[in-house]
């Protein structure tokens, strides 16, 4: 399969791959809502939200794909990893510092406005809190989420960020497709057999063992992208890539299947870079493509929004309502985490990082 062609020395956008980011982040979404249906869904619906945490394993192994796509051959140098990831950092950290802080204020003042967010020893201004400011909570130093919660995954990334310069200099040594494949299928394997000898049956782990995850998920997105790029086959016809994304979404609502969906990820990621087909469309509609653009304010925003909501109708009221009444809350619960995000990734997230990567010295990249 030939790699995406470059456009005006910018590589394109793999449009699917960024509607992958809506539904990765609407799992996680998802997850945290499935209190509130609980006696309404049995299985396998209920499991699915039960098990919607690997939609963070989606978002790492995309990751891998995404930078190894669009920075791999651009680093060649110590300042040139130096400035990659100043320039990750400007993705990801203005939005960051912003919940950290809105959250410590709220908290602060909840006295005053009556708007409490949880227990205050939660947001406290002691070591965890610089922690958090720093992004190495996740790093194997807590136990707790704290704060902002769906962070922790953002400090476990800023970990391979800084680690990608090294992993691709391993990546970029394979030079055959079934190597990439072989290697991006060691890399996932060796997340589940360590988080096995760790005690660990499913990828939803403490807070300490995020680094397991992480490391070997974006690693296998990154063989996952060398498999893509060293492949000149014409790619997945449209019946092929409908059997494979039939078959990972009926993998999604297997319990037992749970560790192995860092496996199906990996082939997700590959599938939406090389298929074809009416499936596709699921991801490449304009709607996924929206939301897979502000998928990281929704991420990071949705907790307190979420928070926002339940002080309007309480999680008890819900399961009083029947099924359609609450199905029909939840989609305003839905629409209301959209439209914070989409502010907040207009007016936040991408002038914030424009601003930071503007003040930059360095030559341009995408």
């Amino acid at each position: 399969m030939t790699a995406p062609a470059k456009v005006a020395g910018k590589k394109p956008e793999i449009v699917a791959l960024t509607g992958l980011r809506a539904w990765a982040a609407f799992w996680v979404v998802a997850h945290h809502h499935r209190v509130f249906v609980r006696g309404e869904l049995g299985e396998p619906w209920w499991g699915l939200l039960d098990r919607g945490y690997l939609g963070v394993d989606l978002f790492f192994t995309l990751s891998g794909f995404v930078l190894a796509y669009n920075y791999g051959d651009w680093i060649r140098s110590r300042a040139d990893a130096a400035r990659f990831v100043a320039l990750r950092l400007a993705r990801i950290y203005p939005l960051h510092v912003f919940m950290l802080l809105l959250l410590v204020a709220l908290s602060a003042t909840s006295g005053f406005t009556g708007l409490r967010i949880g227990s205050p020893e939660v947001y406290a201004l002691d070591h965890h809190f610089w922690m958090h400011l720093f992004l190495v909570h996740a790093w194997g130093f807590e136990s707790t989420l704290r704060f902002n919660q769906p962070s922790w995954s953002i400090s476990a990334e800023f970990f391979a960020y800084l680690c990608f310069p090294l992993l691709w200099a391993v990546v970029a040594r394979v030079w055959r497709p079934l190597s990439a494949a072989f290697g991006a299928l060691v890399s996932v394997l060796a997340v589940i057999v360590i988080l096995r000898l760790l005690g660990h049956e499913t990828m939803h782990v403490p807070l300490h063992h995020a680094l397991v995850r992480v490391t070997g998920e974006f690693l296998a997105g990154c063989f996952v992208w060398r498999l893509v790029a060293l492949d000149d086959s014409p790619g997945l016809p449209a019946r092929a890539t409908s059997i494979l994304l039939g078959g990972i979404g009926l993998l999604a609502l297997t319990p037992a299947a749970d560790p192995w969906m860092a496996l199906a990820a990996a082939l997700l990621v590959y599938v939406l870079a090389s298929g074809s087909g009416p499936a596709m469309r699921l991801f490449t509609s304009a709607p996924a493509v929206f939301l897979g653009r502000i998928s990281y304010s929704i991420y990071m925003t949705h907790m307190l929004v979420l928070s926002g909501l339940q002080r309007v109708l309480p999680t008890w009221q819900l399961g009083e309502l029947g099924v359609l009444p609450t199905l029909g809350i939840l989609f305003a619960h839905a629409l209301a985490i959209v439209a914070v995000a989409a502010v907040s990734y207009e007016w936040l997230e991408l002038p914030a990082r424009d601003a930071l990567r503007r003040r930059m010295p360095i030559r341009r990249i995408p």
